[in-house]
């Protein structure tokens, strides 16, 4: 489906406060949830950039990010699917087609979002779950993965947006035939591909790193000695306390540089060009 404003109208804006209300209340089922089933998870991202700097949200920012070891996160979805513990539902390519990207979000069905530039719609306030994948030791066949995943992550992003022009009438002519072959191809078979990829390397690793191997971001920092991640610490965000693995401290060094220091007052700005109704 491909929303327009239109289909929005008599529903109410949700301002950024209330979004972050919801995307805790979601984070707090969802940690209740696996401390009930003994899955552990952990806070990546700016998420744990959050915890660690400002004790919950990034004041500019409203993502939340966790991040599971892949055998916790497949039982994570088993055991969600099964037992449907509304009122949060999950999104992933198992209940969209269209769905581009290879991790999971759980969302808050009694909301909408509304993305202008996307050809896809996937309801609601969300969180977003990342697995963690062995990845190989072997630099080259490391560089290997990320060049096909980079590939295929392209391919996803491109039949999620709309067609663009050029000035130039050639670079318009292929940039339309690229353009109508991507559609032809269902989202699924990047998905699975990506998915694919994934699977084989991690039979060619030795378990000693790990990484997101799913994240829509660039892919070349995001391996970490599995010894990072073999025990946890609580960490406060907002009025929850919630887990960060061991090496969380080098894990943002790692990203981030200086994790410490705010970037400037210029650079504090945050807009995914997202909208959300209740």
């Amino acid at each position: 489906m491909n929303p327009k404003p239109s289909d929005f109208a008599g529903r109410v804006p949700i301002p950024l406060d209330r979004k972050k209300r919801i995307e805790l209340d979601i984070l707090e089922f969802f940690d209740a949830f696996c401390k009930a089933h003994s899955l552990p998870y952990f806070l990546v991202y700016g998420t744990l950039l959050g915890a660690v700097r400002h004790q919950g949200f990034i004041p500019w920012d409203d993502d939340i990010d966790i991040g599971m070891l892949r055998p916790d996160y497949e039982r994570f979805v088993s055991l969600f699917s099964q037992s449907a513990p509304g009122p949060y539902v999950i999104a992933s390519g198992d209940t969209d087609p269209a769905y581009p990207v290879n991790f999971l979000k759980i969302h808050d069905p009694r909301t909408v979002v509304f993305e202008p530039t996307r050809r896809y719609s996937y309801s609601g306030v969300f969180i977003d779950i990342f697995p963690v994948d062995a990845i190989p030791e072997d630099p080259k066949r490391r560089m290997r993965l990320i060049r096909l995943l980079e590939i295929l992550k392209k391919v996803k992003s491109e039949k999620c947006g709309r067609l663009q022009t050029h000035p130039s009438r050639l670079k318009a002519l292929v940039i339309a035939i690229r353009y109508v072959l991507l559609h032809l191809v269902p989202m699924s078979l990047p998905r699975w591909l990506a998915d694919e990829a994934i699977r084989r390397a991690a039979k060619h690793a030795d378990g000693q790193w790990l990484g997101i191997l799913t994240s829509t971001d660039p892919l070349v920092s995001e391996f970490f000695p599995r010894s990072w991640f073999e025990s946890s610490t609580l960490l406060p965000f907002e009025h929850l306390r919630l887990p960060a693995f061991s090496g969380y401290e080098r894990y943002l060094e790692a990203i981030y540089g200086d994790y410490m220091t705010p970037p400037p007052p210029e650079k504090r700005v945050f807009f995914h060009g997202v909208s959300y109704f209740k």
